[in-house]
């Protein structure tokens, strides 16, 4: 252990406002010879492998206060990088900038570490150490029960940034026009395709069907608006029944559709186009080449119903029919709660001026996409994270480019430090197209 590792004074409290977002301060100290010093962070997490870090402390040397803001990312155990341990990760801060205070050159940028809670699955704030060395034996004095709400965070939030900062005009924002008669009386039309019974990937497909249909029926509640769901697995899963489901739909022209797969992919070899056919076999010995449809061509039949927005996301393969879905190592899950809608960003995604058409694939050509169990698809969680990140209020001016951006940028990252079922790190690089116009 470091000899700069310390005996932690760690004092976690957290904010939520989304599920891709949580807020932590944090107390520590680094207990050396020569530093006694107590250092105050307050760490806006997006959930995403980054977000925002403040730390406040005194100049040991004239006591004067220093604000120190530094960049976030989120990294892994990995035999690259020397660090090995079960159910950690760790952020590494890099850049430090000195918002306040005349800054000092004794400062030393530190890594700060979660660990998996010993009754679940998700992740928690565990320790610091002054340098990335591996974090064996670090002792933390740790407190989860006090949570903060936001005006709460209102009320500490000028401690760490200066009045003129996007992140204190976000949070003070209250220009958010409601919506109108016309966009409550949309409807969502929501078809999710999921391979529940496929015996390598149905339990990760389940996943994906229930966090997708989670994510809508919260949103279009919260929105207030009604949600029409079609659900095809397990017996119904079968291409007359995705056919069926695609020609009975009638959305209005402010209706939005939104159509969802999760399952196994492939390419057809005269067939050059992006995106992938999907595998829509009841059984297995029955030709893939007739029981498929093209996500293009689903788009094509969707975008003639005329509604105002159209979603087509598939999560599966797009490689040779016998590849199968990789199954990697889940990303780690961070405690959150809640999802807070911030209005303006509703109807930046959902209520477009100019008729929208999104279509989105968990992986290019000839790669294969990522899942596991306890998790669902790499693409699936990060498009679920990212929406309900850009639908909060700590974002402005959001458009399906910045989502999927996002989506792609982390499902990306995620996988070149899986490794997935063959000894080589995974290949994952999703693709999207936002096509305006009927």
């Amino acid at each position: 252990m470091n000899k700069f590792l310390f005996t932690i004074l760690f004092l976690f409290s957290g904010i939520h406002w989304s599920n891709a977002q949580a807020v932590y301060r944090l107390k520590y100290q680094m207990k050396t010879e020569k530093d006694n010093t107590v250092y105050d962070a307050l760490f806006v997490n997006n959930g995403n492998g980054g977000g925002i870090l403040r730390i406040r402390f005194n100049n040991p040397e004239t006591k004067e206060e220093q604000l120190v803001d530094l960049q976030v990312e989120e990294d892994y155990p990995d035999p690259i990088n020397g660090i090995t341990g079960k159910d950690i990760f760790f952020y590494r801060l890099s850049a430090p900038r000195f918002i306040r205070g005349n800054g000092y050159p004794g400062f030393k940028v530190p890594v700060y570490w979660f660990r998996k809670t010993i009754t679940g699955n998700e992740y928690e704030p565990w320790g610091v150490t002054a340098t990335l060395s591996n974090p064996n034996g670090l002792i933390s004095v740790f407190d989860s029960s006090l949570l903060l709400n936001n005006a709460q965070l209102k009320s500490i939030a000028s401690g760490y940034f200066n009045a003129n900062e996007p992140f204190i005009a976000n949070l003070n924002y209250t220009g958010s026009k409601a919506l109108s008669a016309i966009e409550k009386n949309a409807r969502v039309h929501l078809i999710i395709v999921a391979n529940v019974n496929d015996p390598v990937i149905g339990n990760s497909c389940k996943m994906d069907m229930d966090r997708t249909l989670n994510l809508f029926s919260l949103l279009t509640k919260m929105i207030g608006i009604r949600l029409q769901p079609t659900l095809i697995s397990g017996a119904n899963y079968k291409k007359a029944t995705v056919d069926r489901a695609l020609d009975t739909i009638k959305p209005s022209p402010n209706d939005i559709v939104v159509f969802y797969y999760s399952g196994h992919g492939f390419r057809k070899e005269k067939d050059s186009r992006r995106y992938p056919y999907l595998d829509l076999r009841e059984k297995i010995d029955w030709t893939f080449n007739v029981n498929s449809i093209q996500a293009e061509d689903i788009m094509k039949r969707i975008k003639m119903k005329g509604a105002r927005l159209n979603l087509v996301i598939t999560d599966c393969c797009n490689t040779k029919v016998t590849d199968n879905k990789e199954i990697g190592t889940p990303p780690p899950e961070q405690k959150v709660l809640g999802l807070e809608l911030f209005q303006e960003n509703v109807r930046n995604l959902f209520f477009p001026t100019v008729t929208t058409s999104i279509i989105a694939t968990a992986a290019d050509i000839d790669q294969k996409a990522c899942s596991n169990d306890r998790f669902g698809g790499f693409f699936s969680y990060f498009f679920n994270q990212s929406l309900q990140e850009h639908l909060g209020y700590m974002k402005r001016g959001v458009r399906w480019d910045d989502v999927l951006k996002r989506t792609m940028d982390q499902t990306e990252r995620k996988a070149l430090r899986t490794y997935c079922d063959s000894p080589n790190i995974c290949d994952q690089t999703p693709y999207y197209q936002v096509l305006t116009g009927r």
